[in-house]
């Protein structure tokens, strides 16, 4: 049948003479595209013209190495000789001639000298062709789907796999029987990959083992031992191979990224260079060292820097860079905020010193909110450094300032008060005071009373989520209850006139001073039972435990508490193990009131009592000063529990007689030591009736000697090996004083 395609066929090209290699596997040259935009001829331009136009846009197209096939072939090869392997594969794809050419098997010399240029890349396999191994190292392609960008090299089987194809093209141990297959597996090529999971990461080549098991199957004798030998050897080399291409593949890996990590610096100085010339010297130096600039998506792209990139990039670079000083001049402003607040709260704490009454001198964020004060922290120079001199003239008023912040928030207290329907237009100021007023913080939950509510940290306590202003955030403080976060708590307000109906006293007029409350004490009949001991507690927990701890599906029960002078005694042992800084129940966050020298008044943690004494009082810390007898000791006259410490303080407390160590149990959260409890007990039965004597602390060895320990924040079951002073027996500690009683603000 004749041929009808009007193309010439290539008939010089002899496809079978001596072409070394013609697997599939090779990518064929693509065709050539044709011409999307071709030139429209326009009748109002002169035809010469249009042909000179499409002939200047069609020069960039013409082959110009086309002219490679004419030249001799030892020019030609000489020229190849020059070029590494990926740019023959290009070549091999550019025609059909220079195909042919670079295929032939006396081209052999050509890829070899190519392969010779890429340092310590290993031999190409005796079982693999010189183009298929340039093909394995430089193609990017799967060669199961020939997705693009696969980079993963499997040296064992000679192949690339991408993620998806990986699995689908290899199997695991246990998969083995699911194929059929019956050879052994030390003759199959296998390599271990990223397998997700419930997959094996030990994976064998299907192909190959499909294969190798097609042709065992008619092996039989001598023959089939010979050829499962054979394939052994081949294993071995191929193992061998892949351990020197892995080698190499790392090496490479970690050349390129040294390539691009010198080009992206070298890109980085050149930015830098530009942005210097810009006037950015000083906001560049800010920036590198938290490393932004350097991360930015437009400086850390490995590619040298031209003026035509810096046209391009400059522009958003500059804004850049004014976006990150605003936000570094404003996070500054926010540290100099936050430092002359410390400088002012100073300034409050010192008058506060001199006042009666600490509670009622105003915060840290009701006193920076007045104006003239607001004006010396906003407005003096960033550069200028304030002191308490600065605050002088402003704090000439502060009295009269003070008396007017606690009218006025008495007013606001006493307004909540109004919206009960039960209290209505009884609330008076002058019911502020009644035991039965209590107020609820939303933020901690927390029942409240006077004037605990005045100084409760969470009033004054700033919202990082918004709502309070960057001004009080930066001060970590904001005016009382600037996001009324305080409510009148109308549920504990009927628990506590019930609580003190059942006792006999008058809900209407009884109140509570701090005198009293180391005297009140309040039983709870509901949780209160023969076997465990008597539940006890102070009146702020009462209220607290008749409306939150107390069985839900009984009614408040609870009456005030006569003890006998046992179980007074009894009660004040167990308060003074619970407050124990070794019972668990403090925390850093419990905060004391300095009464050193003429009243200090400043508020303080436990973590940061030690730094307290030593800054502002050094008079104490002698040469003698022991840091951990002084914290097992501060708060006999130097420290006093904040009003507003937690009520985890006034947690109920188990009153039995018959066996104290059940309530010293209940009154520790860590486990106690046995020789601990023993000392606890030893003293009770002994009659000991001093208040002065600190159990906590008190260690009964086997001779029958009481020793007072130094705790360091220790665990009780470490007692042991914690220094100890020797005071003698038991008989000898009734007039010995140790440590007094808490005291409350």
């Amino acid at each position: 049948m004749p041929r009808h395609s009007k193309h010439k066929s290539n008939r010089h090209i002899n496809t079978n003479d001596g072409v070394m290699n013609d697997d599939p596997e090779l990518p064929l040259a693509k065709r050539k595209r044709k011409n999307p935009n071709p030139v429209h001829f326009d009748s109002s331009i002169n035809a010469s013209t249009q042909l000179d136009m499409k002939a200047r846009r069609a020069r960039g197209k013409r082959g110009i190495l086309a002219q490679l096939t004419e030249m001799p072939l030892d020019v030609l090869f000489e020229i190849f000789g020059h070029l590494n392997p990926d740019d023959l594969l290009h070549l091999t794809r550019a025609s059909k001639a220079l195909r042919y050419t670079l295929l032939k098997r006396s081209s052999v010399s050509i890829w070899k000298d190519a392969r010779s240029h890429i340092e310590g890349l290993p031999e190409c396999p005796i079982d693999l062709s010189e183009p298929l191994y340039a093909s394995l190292l430089f193609d990017p392609y799967c060669h199961n789907c020939h997705e693009s960008q696969t980079h993963t090299i499997i040296w064992s089987i000679y192949k690339r796999y991408c993620k998806k194809c990986i699995l689908s093209v290899s199997f695991g141990q246990f998969e083995y029987h699911r194929y059929g297959l019956k050879i052994p597996l030390d003759i199959v090529p296998n390599f271990t990959c990223n397998a997700p999971r419930y997959e094996e990461p030990e994976r064998y080549c299907l192909l190959t083992a499909q294969r190798y098991d097609s042709e065992l199957h008619d092996l039989h004798g001598s023959i089939r031992a010979e050829w499962l030998e054979e394939k052994r050897a081949v294993l071995a080399l191929r193992i061998k191979f892949a351990a020197l291409g892995e080698g190499w593949a790392e090496q490479r890996t970690f050349e390129r990224s040294l390539e691009l990590d010198s080009a992206r610096q070298r890109r980085l100085e050149a930015i830098k260079m530009k942005l210097t010339e810009c006037g950015w010297a000083e906001e560049i130096a800010h920036l590198e060292r938290r490393g932004q600039l350097s991360d930015h998506k437009l400086v850390k792209q490995p590619k040298d820097l031209t003026e035509r990139i810096w046209n391009n990039i400059k522009k958003p670079l500059i804004e850049f860079m004014e976006k990150k000083k605003a936000e570094r001049l404003e996070k500054l402003r926010e540290i100099i905020i936050k430092r002359r607040g410390v400088v002012l709260s100073e300034v409050i704490a010192e008058y506060a010193s001199h006042q009666q009454d600490t509670i009622r001198v105003p915060g840290l964020g009701d006193v920076a909110s007045l104006e003239k004060f607001r004006t010396i922290i906003e407005s003096t120079p960033l550069d200028e450094i304030v002191t308490p001199a600065h605050f002088s003239a402003a704090m000439d008023d502060f009295a009269d300032f003070a008396k007017t912040w606690l009218d006025e928030k008495d007013a606001e207290l006493v307004a909540m008060m109004e919206q009960v329907p039960m209290i209505g237009s009884k609330a008076s100021r002058e019911m502020l005071g009644l035991a039965t007023t209590c107020f609820q913080c939303t933020n901690c939950r927390q029942v409240l009373d006077y004037p605990r509510v005045l100084v409760h940290n969470c009033a004054s306590l700033p919202s990082f989520r918004g709502g309070s202003g960057l001004y009080f955030v930066s001060l970590d403080s904001e005016p009382w209850n600037y996001r009324q976060i305080i409510s009148f708590h109308t549920a504990a307000y009927e628990t506590a006139r019930k609580i003190l109906t059942d006792s006999g006293l008058d809900p209407d007029v009884q109140r509570f001073p701090d005198a009293r409350r180391d005297e009140l004490w309040f039983e709870c009949f509901n949780c209160s039972c023969q076997e465990v001991g008597r539940k006890v507690m102070r009146w702020p927990m009462a209220v607290i435990h008749g409306l939150k701890l107390c069985p839900r599906l009984r009614p408040v029960s609870m009456q005030l508490l006569k003890p006998t002078p046992d179980e007074a005694l009894l009660v004040q042992m167990l308060e003074s193990a619970s407050r124990n800084i070794l019972s668990g129940h403090y925390r850093d966050s419990v905060k004391y009131v300095c009464d050193i020298g003429h009243g200090c008044g400043r508020t303080v943690a436990y973590s940061g009592i030690i730094d307290h004494v030593c800054d502002f009082h050094p008079g104490k810390v002698t040469e003698d000063f022991d840091e951990s007898k002084y914290l097992n000791n501060f708060d006999e006259e130097d420290f006093h529990l904040h009003i507003d410490a937690s009520t985890h303080l006034y947690r109920p407390l188990v009153l039995n007689l018959e066996n104290p160590v059940e309530g010293f149990q209940a009154a520790f959260r860590y486990q106690c030591s046995a020789a601990f409890l023993s000392a606890m007990k030893a003293v009770h039965d002994a009659g000991v009736r001093h208040n002065d004597v600190r159990l906590p602390n008190l260690l009964l060895d086997d001779a029958g000697k009481v020793a007072i320990l130094d705790f360091d924040r220790a665990d009780l079951d470490s007692a042991e090996g914690q220094r100890k002073r020797e005071l003698g027996r038991l008989a000898d500690l009734l007039d010995g004083a140790y440590i007094g009683q808490h005291r409350f603000s």
